[in-house]
């Protein structure tokens, strides 16, 4: 009874109690921003020793910097090169399978349109047999009724002429 009395509001409802899914994905999320800013600060560390060591180095270092960026170059080169290397066979994979497939999309064409034609050849020999059929019913029906009307006596033969 006093729920019926009681005016509804938002502000009479239970409170809900956050969602525990997203503590987890809370971590992985803190988690994967450490990370990303562990590296890079590595990344920064590495750039500045890498700095120091060509504008303060001895000559040496800077030969052994100047051999390891021709290093890296050639390495970078080399896989650009089997990367393309690899795309052009892939290319030239997909492209073989595009060709045989419209070979063969074409020879199913020519085999379908052959049956056609032979279907409609033959269709067209039934309905000429079934029109010569027709013909020659019509030819032995009309001769029939020819002979017919010749051997049956005529109107006046049965009748007698002053029938009408």
């Amino acid at each position: 009874m006093s729920y019926m009395n009681s005016k509804q509001s938002i502000l009479n409802r239970k409170g809900v109690r956050p969602s525990k899914a997203n503590l987890s994905s809370a971590d992985r999320e803190w988690e994967k921003e450490q990370q990303k800013l562990a590296a890079l600060k590595n990344r920064r560390e590495q750039m500045t020793n890498w700095r120091a060591r060509q504008l303060y180095g001895t000559r040496t270092e800077r030969e052994e910097l100047k051999e390891e960026r021709r290093a890296d170059m050639l390495r970078a080169k080399i896989i650009k090169q089997t990367n393309i290397q690899r795309e052009m066979e892939l290319d030239k994979k997909a492209n073989a399978d595009i060709e045989a497939h419209n070979l063969k999309m074409e020879r199913l064409h020519k085999q379908r349109e052959e049956a056609r034609r032979s279907y409609l050849t033959h269709i067209a020999q039934e309905n000429r047999k079934l029109e010569q059929y027709r013909r020659r019913k019509q030819e032995v029906s009309a001769l029939k009724e020819q002979v017919d009307s010749q051997k049956s006596p005529d109107f006046f033969a049965r009748f007698g002429r002053n029938a009408l």
